[in-house]
């Protein structure tokens, strides 16, 4: 059964490649890039994973369980099963003379729980229990006086939730600068996926609708054959069904295992080098 989810994906891929304007970037890989995209997930098909190709899910729930928590240090993030994060710390600390360092600086989590002294998710949490149609339920981590001392400027900088009192549903939209169609956009639909699962749960309501919206939406040059062989694959699976542990605690307090992926298919393991 194919999903809108996984046809809009593909069909996006498809078009980066191309229709993309090829451009130089900050890795100095090359791109091939369009902007100003959408893609929307309806939660009626399952849990939003791509299965053309082989992906582990819990890596973005373990790294969207410390965004949650308001995490920086990397130590938390491998600590739960969030490796990506070493390649760009590494990068940053040799940028800037600072072998030892370990963390990550006001990176997306650090920004929801702390931003200039708000805590960003709680406060919409609570206004979303009291004012459940209130348009401003919207967390942000763009703050532009202190990025030099992020590890990595916010890609995905906001996301916004939308609550239909009828049908008790809760529909979520993340926000994009910059995104890696091939490795991020999975990843970035896997952990807000996590999340919304996760605010629902705190809110008693049901997930609707997980929309994506895109800026710089780019294929890297060194992804291309990988994902040649992605638009190769044109089976399309069933999406997994999903399930909260009986341990699961707070959304503060979440682990990456609480959240449980019913067992899916998935296409070959193809591997693809992130771009630093």
């Amino acid at each position: 059964m194919q999903s809108c989810f996984e046809k809009s994906y593909i069909s996006l891929l498809a078009c980066a490649m191309t229709s993309g304007s090829k451009r130089s970037d900050r890795t100095g890989t090359g791109t091939h890039a369009l902007f100003g995209q959408t893609v929307k997930h309806d939660w009626a098909d399952g849990f939003p994973v791509i299965t053309h190709r082989t992906l582990n899910p819990r890596s973005a729930f373990a790294e969207m369980a410390c965004f949650i928590r308001g995490s920086t240090d990397i130590a938390d993030f491998e600590a739960l099963g969030c490796n990506w994060w070493r390649a760009n710390l590494e990068d940053w600390n040799a940028r800037n003379g600072k072998p030892d360092n370990t963390d990550l600086g006001p990176i997306y989590g650090s920004k929801w729980r702390d931003f200039h002294g708000t805590d960003q998710l709680k406060a919409l949490l609570d206004e979303a229990r009291k004012n459940p149609t209130s348009r401003p339920l919207l967390v942000t981590a763009w703050d532009p006086s202190d990025q030099a001392e992020a590890v990595l400027p916010p890609c995905h900088y906001s996301f916004q939730i939308f609550i239909d009192t009828g049908t008790k549903s809760l529909d979520l939209l993340f926000t994009m600068r910059s995104v890696d169609i091939v490795l991020g956009m999975p990843a970035d639909f896997a952990a807000y996926g996590f999340l919304q699962l996760a605010i629902c749960r705190e809110l008693g309501l049901e997930p609707r609708a997980l929309i994506g919206h895109f800026a710089d939406t780019h294929v890297y040059q060194n992804h291309l054959d990988g994902a040649i062989q992605i638009l190769g694959t044109e089976v399309y699976r069933q999406l997994p069904k999903w399930q909260w542990s009986a341990n699961a605690l707070d959304i503060f307090n979440l682990h990456p295992d609480d959240l449980i992926i019913s067992k899916f298919e998935q296409g070959p393991s193809i591997r693809f080098k992130m771009a630093v």
